[in-house]
């Protein structure tokens, strides 16, 4: 799915989540900066994968969202 993004390949960290329970399936990608996760996002939402479209979305900072 993200052949086109060898630049960014480098600097991506994966955490695959495959145990059993609500989160299997799941991964977590970090990648080098914004532009380039942003680019992923518009290349693979939706791409269907195993016959099922995949789902993504930037991460949510549980901190930032609490009021100072």
């Amino acid at each position: 799915v993200f052949e086109s993004l060898d630049a960014a390949r480098s600097g991506l960290s994966i955490k695959l989540m495959q145990q059993e329970g609500r989160m299997r399936g799941q991964a977590f990608v970090t990648f080098p900066s914004v532009e380039h996760a942003q680019r992923a996002l518009n290349l693979a939402h939706g791409y269907a994968f195993k016959g099922k479209p995949m789902i993504i979305q930037f991460g949510r900072n549980p901190g930032a969202s609490k009021a100072s």
